[in-house]
């Protein structure tokens, strides 16, 4: 039992290992092809990922400025009670 089950494994690792054979066959002579898509790509996205990155780190000094911001202020004018909140009231 245990022969046969060993084989039957044996049997799907050589199919596998076949049909992986067969799809590095079929696509590798298109791998050149492929590279210069993919190198334009990386080209055209790692400018947008810095552009953005510069972005958010701007956006980050500001928050962090705003902040500061409004903890000078609040320290200054501790005596001010913050503004009640005020409710809408509908009435048909």
């Amino acid at each position: 039992m245990e022969v046969m089950r060993f084989l039957v494994r044996l049997g799907i690792v050589g199919l596998a290992a076949y049909g992986a054979k067969t799809l590095y066959d079929k696509y590798s002579p298109r791998l050149d092809e492929l590279r210069v898509p993919a190198n334009q790509f990386m080209e055209r996205t790692s400018g947008a990922v810095r552009d953005a990155a510069d972005e958010v780190g701007r956006a980050a000094d500001d928050a962090k400025d705003e902040s500061a911001r409004r903890l000078q202020g609040s320290t200054t004018a501790v005596s001010e009670s913050p503004r009640p909140a005020t409710t809408a009231t509908i009435t048909p």
